[in-house]
């Protein structure tokens, strides 16, 4: 009969069985008029019932603490990437500027290394100038006035 099998099922064990057949038992007993088994199997339906329930209440728990220190890692990533990235742009600026200051000094170098060029041969062409003008004096001081083309002292 129908009593023997659920009577097994209450050492199954999976608790869930086990509550849903002494709620079972607990109607059979109700309409067999035994008030006494009835009410000790609506006893115990209803124990595991709270046992059920603590226990579902305990797993939403350990969900909603778990998701809890996964959002909390994830937002810890999302710091550490958002560093990460800041950390790289510094980087990246500090390189362009170097980049930058470099070019300068080397521009400014090539520019005063040509004017030190160029006053060295000016000035090379000024001595020429005034070794020339020294030695038309020279020849201008003696008996008249001889000017003497610039081809012959090359």
């Amino acid at each position: 009969s129908a009593y023997y099998y659920l009577k097994k099922v209450t050492h199954s064990k999976d608790i869930g069985q086990q509550c849903t057949a002494y709620q079972h038992l607990a109607q059979l007993a109700e309409m067999k008029g035994n008030r006494i088994e009835a009410s000790f199997y609506h006893s115990r339906h209803q124990s595991l019932q709270d046992t059920i329930n603590a226990i579902t209440q305990t797993e939403e728990m350990e969900k909603y603490h778990l998701l809890y220190r996964f959002q909390r890692a994830e937002k810890e990533n999302d710091n550490l990437r958002l560093t990460n990235e800041q950390r790289q742009s510094q980087i990246y600026l500090l390189l362009l500027s170097l980049s930058v200051a470099l070019t300068i000094i080397t521009v400014v170098s090539f520019y005063l290394k040509k004017k030190k060029q160029e006053e060295r041969i000016q000035a090379e062409e000024y001595g020429k100038y005034q070794r020339e003008q020294k030695t038309n004096q020279t020849i201008g001081n003696g008996i008249g006035e001889i000017t003497i083309p610039e081809q012959f002292f090359a």
